[in-house]
């Protein structure tokens, strides 16, 4: 699939399987660590542009108590954000470290990150990485967002016309005096 002429590795199908899905707008990664490790965001971000997937930024969540073993991973709005979103969570898919892993019971955790995108279950959540996702952006499907981005470009090319028939009809009436 090709988004602004640029080639993703995302398919049609894996997007059609993700169109009505809510996510968070700025393609948020959750990050699951033990609470005896010290995170650093910089540190973190810099290990992960070297990997390729190019966040834009790293917030690791603190309460009161100290670190909450939550990272949060930002990658942009454009869909180049998604696609290096998707790309970063699938590889800790394949690790078996995403959600359902995270919160599978019979699983045993290890020390390693475990990450999947925000989604309506995070988002809505009575927890600090809830609070900071409701603060800090919105809950949109891919569909919602695709709307968006239309209605935009729609809005923009309106505006470019209007402002290219102004400067005709001005250039027009300039000529009719000399």
């Amino acid at each position: 699939m090709s988004q602004q002429g640029k080639e993703t590795w995302i398919t049609d199908s894996e997007l059609e399987d993700y169109k009505d899905k809510y996510y968070r707008e700025l393609w948020d990664g959750r990050f699951k660590v033990w609470h005896s490790e010290k995170i650093y965001g910089k540190k973190l971000k810099d290990e992960w542009i070297k990997q390729g997937y190019n966040p834009v930024k790293v917030h690791p969540l603190w309460s009161w108590r100290g670190h909450s073993g939550v990272v949060v991973v930002e990658f942009g709005k454009k869909w180049d954000g998604f696609s290096y979103a998707m790309m970063f969570v699938k590889a800790f898919e394949v690790d078996r470290h995403w959600r359902e892993d995270y919160y599978d019971r019979h699983t045993s955790k290890d020390d390693k990150l475990y990450a999947w995108l925000a989604r309506d279950k995070d988002y809505n959540s009575n927890s600090l990485f809830g609070d900071y996702l409701r603060k800090n952006g919105d809950l949109k499907t891919l569909v919602a967002m695709l709307k968006e981005n239309e209605v935009k470009t729609t809005k923009l090319i309106m505006g470019m016309e209007t402002m290219i028939d102004e400067k005709r009809e001005k250039n027009g009436r300039h000529r009719e005096f000399y």
